[in-house]
């Protein structure tokens, strides 16, 4: 694991080889799940001055989020609980959870994977036309 203090990210390898980076959080609370692309940058940025190899690396894979939540169907009628359901409140329960990943640099496809979230084994993935593994 490598950590950088002055820039706020780090860079871990999972058990099975893969790296896995983060960083820097936003300057204001936001429950958004792509992120802000100027912190991105900026953590980015800071990683190639670190590691400069790392510039020839390519993502494999990006994580969309839970694939259980549901937005809305009439948000304009939509009143304030509901939308703070939505946004906010998650079950965060122990064993396998559902979630909606997209393979980046392959076929581009989304692809809903069944996951245990204390041990990270997969336990069953398929395409999001699919329906749910």
């Amino acid at each position: 694991m490598v950590t950088f203090g002055a820039a706020h990210l780090y860079v871990s390898q999972s058990d099975k080889g893969e790296l896995v980076m983060g960083g820097d959080i936003d300057g204001y609370n936001s429950f958004a799940q792509r992120g802000n692309l100027p912190v991105i940058e900026h953590v980015a940025a800071c990683l190639l001055a670190l590691l400069p190899q790392f510039s020839r690396l390519r993502n494999l894979r990006s994580w969309g989020g839970d694939a259980n939540v549901i937005r809305p169907l009439a948000p304009e009628d939509t009143d304030d609980g509901a939308w703070i359901d939505y946004l906010y409140l998650r079950d965060n329960a122990k064993g396998g959870h559902d979630e909606l990943w997209q393979h980046i640099f392959g076929c581009r496809r989304w692809l809903h994977v069944r996951r245990d979230v204390v041990s990270h084994e997969i336990i069953g993935c398929s395409e999001l036309t699919e329906g749910k593994p």
